[in-house]
């Protein structure tokens, strides 16, 4: 594990305290709550996963700076990503899975230096899947290291996609004309409705390229590194990479709220080339 050997161990542990908590609420009633002007949900459970997450970390290292998702728990969260060590934390991602009991849920805990994600853990309770992984260590799933799909063809890709939580039609409807394209040229879509899974799954090969647009840097960071050093690409969906030059995608800017992630630069590519074209 390397250098960052202290914070990834102790990112593992309470992810794995905050999963008992998911696990022991699963399967009984939820009282929601509504976010502000939006059809995004959070749950006692979210905010009682954050709380025991920060709290363990506060004490743990406490110079660090925090960013998540629902900044209730103990005052600590800051509203920006900066240059300081910064945890970033998503204590359920995919609560509406979680609501409605569907078992793609998962506690997703990055660590950022210098803006720079260093170590992600993305643990799924329910399906006891533990994915971690530090800068230059490898990538793993249970213990096992875990590497990226090889899948260089678009048409036998298996494409993993999210959708907005804001409805309006000028949103919708762009996003909808991208899976018409990606749905005619791809081999299957699936929404799994956890942007860190999502990540975590083409990590795995499990399923080959994912993008998603209106997510935040606790949806990706914790997944942006695992997928890195599983060997695939995390970049933005928005930029025209040509087919020629540089091996390497531009790095993925978290808190630009869109993400691609695939297995490898090749299919990245083609998949870029068709979500641009007309």
């Amino acid at each position: 594990m390397g250098e960052y050997a202290t914070f990834l161990a102790a990112g593992i542990k309470i992810a794995k305290e905050a999963g008992e908590i998911v696990r022991a609420a699963f399967y009984k009633a939820k009282h929601i709550e509504f976010k502000e002007n939006s059809n995004d949900m959070v749950t006692e459970t979210d905010k009682k996963s954050e709380e025991i997450i920060i709290k363990f970390l506060k004490g743990q290292f406490p110079d660090h700076s925090f960013l998540g998702e629902e900044g209730t728990a103990v005052g600590e969260m800051t509203e920006i990503l900066t240059d300081a060590p910064t945890w970033i934390i998503d204590p359920i991602d995919g609560t509406t899975n979680f609501v409605h009991r569907y078992p793609f849920v998962a506690i997703s805990i990055g660590f950022s230096i210098k803006k720079e994600v260093v170590v992600g853990v993305v643990y799924n309770p329910i399906l006891n899947e533990l994915f971690y992984a530090s800068k230059g260590g490898g990538a793993f799933l249970n213990d096992a290291k875990i590497s990226a799909s090889p899948t260089k063809n678009l048409k036998e890709s298996l494409v993993a996609l999210g959708f907005p939580y804001n409805r309006d039609d000028s949103v919708i409807k762009p996003h909808l004309e991208r899976i018409y394209r990606i749905l005619k040229n791809c081999r299957e879509i699936r929404r799994d409705g956890s942007a860190a899974l999502d990540m975590c799954s083409v990590a795995l090969g499990r399923v080959d390229i994912y993008f998603e647009y209106g997510i935040h840097a606790w949806d990706v960071a914790a997944g942006s590194i695992i997928l890195a050093e599983a060997g695939g690409v995390v970049t933005d969906p928005d930029i025209k990479w040509e087919m020629s030059g540089e091996v390497n995608a531009p790095i993925l800017d978290i808190c630009s709220r869109k993400v691609i992630a695939g297995g490898n630069a090749e299919l990245t590519k083609k998949f870029l080339a068709m979500l641009h074209s007309e």
